[in-house]
């Protein structure tokens, strides 16, 4: 590489070092206008086109770089693989990676918890099963991760599985997020053995290691939050024209059916869904401002930009013939729903409610992100994040009226055929026996509800929580002082 194009390159770099990835892309498109042969240079391309999601181009410059001689390109075409999966959707595609940089490097572990991930995404337990015990047998940190899963899976020999986490939760020398993975799984395959009050502990030293990695639960600042997304959200504009297809968001407490219902309306001849999309959440994290107070600024060339973009976004997602409605399911856009309004006024919101002690459990049983759920890892924390999520949702019926509809969890599970014929009377879409066969549906499911939805619909989590009355009462403190109501015994 000539000088000119090697200082090309440096600018490019310091430019991502600074967080200036346009400026950087400016640079990369003088450099690669070029014959570069460095796959250095293609490598580092391709991560840049990949934050500023341009997936196409950031496959084709991973392959270039693999076709000059990349060191490790078994990584490479792990990269590829998130890529088709993740944002493209292309599951086959991505298992054909996966399997290329196993075929160059068979004890790749990252490519061996990727595929058995995969796999549980698209149903294939087994498969899954196999990749994990493969990577069981290998040396490194991640096998512990695999035994985690393999744990979560409830394959035979639990006893085994059992007892190696148990002595790897021992060994301090292991990483807190590891040790939090793996306190999470014995808790779970304690539950699936019935052994209750061992379970519970596994899940509470599973929230104090989780909690050690990330900020904690501030119940004053979330209540101001709360207050100025009450302040935030916009009168509905009734002369607002609507989107086609309908843009339907699928949102409220982690754990609180959001997947169920999704996969339900899915299966419908006129819904197409992306799963969870880090549109929203990512805009909203991107400004200079706080959000909501960021929205002051914006004009409406601004809310015409955001939602260009976000339609180019869902374009990507929707197969075939334009459905009805595009269904964008991800639950802590509950907290974005007044910029969501914003920009599309005439969206259609879908709320999750679930009884909220199984709820809470189900929350503390699950290593949520600390970022998005601190709450999570404290059962007063999340009565208090509960009790604010409902008086928000008390302010969000009134300003949104009929364009809020409301999936009530337990009433669902109850009587599938009732309930489902409500609410698709209320988002005005025809009856489609199709919807409770969901679990047959062939798609990837994404979320810690993987192997729930892959069944029928049923009532086996319905008072989850009795056997912990015991260990659960904090909670149930807590929400009798806060005054949130739930379903005793």
């Amino acid at each position: 590489m000539n000088p000119t194009l090697r200082a090309t390159w440096a600018a490019a770099r310091r430019a991502i070092d600074a967080r200036q990835l346009g400026e950087a892309r400016v640079h990369f498109d003088l450099l690669m206008a070029q014959p570069v042969d460095d796959p250095e240079a293609h490598y580092e391309f391709a991560w840049l086109l990949r934050q500023l999601g341009d997936y196409t181009h950031a496959l084709r410059a991973y392959q270039t770089a693999i076709d000059h001689g990349a060191r490790e390109p078994e990584e490479i075409h792990l990269n590829r693989a998130v890529i088709y999966t993740d944002a493209l959707h292309d599951h086959a595609a991505a298992e054909r990676e996966l399997q290329t940089a196993l075929a160059l490097r068979p004890g790749y572990l990252p490519a061996l918890l990727n595929l058995g991930n995969l796999c549980e995404d698209l149903g294939r337990r087994d498969d899954a099963a196999q990749a994990y015990r493969r990577a069981l047998a290998i040396d490194g940190a991640l096998r512990l991760e695999a035994l985690a899963r393999l744990l979560k899976l409830h394959v035979e020999p639990i006893a085994s599985f059992l007892a190696q986490a148990q002595a790897a939760l021992r060994d301090h020398r292991v990483q807190a997020l590891t040790r939090a993975n793996l306190a999470f799984a014995v808790g779970h395959a304690l539950e699936h053995l019935r052994r209750y009050e061992e379970a519970f502990a596994a899940f509470e030293q599973a929230n104090a290691l989780a909690a050690s990695g990330g900020p904690p639960y501030n119940p004053a600042r979330h209540e101001r939050i709360v207050d100025a997304l009450i302040g935030a959200t916009p009168d509905i504009d009734s002369n607002a024209r609507s989107d086609s297809p309908t843009l339907l968001f699928v949102c409220g407490m982690f754990r609180s059916g959001s997947t169920l219902i999704e996969q339900v309306l899915s299966a419908h001849a006129h819904v197409s869904s992306a799963g969870e999309l880090a549109f929203f959440p990512n805009l909203a994290a991107a400004q200079s401002q706080p959000f909501p107070e960021c929205m002051a600024n914006w004009s409406n060339a601004d809310l015409t930009r955001i939602a260009d973009a976000y339609r180019a976004l869902m374009q990507n997602h929707c197969a075939g013939p334009a459905p009805h409605y595009f269904v964008d399911k991800r639950p802590d856009n509950f907290l974005l729903l007044p910029l969501i309004r914003r920009v599309f006024p005439r969206a259609r919101i879908l709320y999750t409610r679930r009884d909220p002690v199984d709820n809470a459990l189900s929350a503390y049983q699950q290593h949520l992100d600390q970022a998005a759920a601190p709450y999570s890892s404290s059962l007063t924390g999340i009565a208090h994040f509960y009790a604010q999520q409902e008086r928000l949702f008390a302010h969000y019926q009134e300003s949104f009226r009929n364009d809020l509809v409301v999936f009530d969890y337990e009433r669902f599970v109850a009587d599938p055929t009732t309930e489902l014929r409500r609410i698709l009377g209320e988002l005005q879409l025809d009856w489609d026996p199709g919807c409770l066969d969901f679990h047959q549906r062939p798609s990837a499911v994404k979320t810690a509800s993987v192997w729930q939805v892959r069944q029928p619909v049923h009532q086996k989590s319905r008072q989850r929580w009795l056997p912990y009355r015991r260990q659960l009462a904090p909670l149930l403190v807590e929400f009798d002082r806060l005054g949130v109501a739930y379903h005793k015994e």
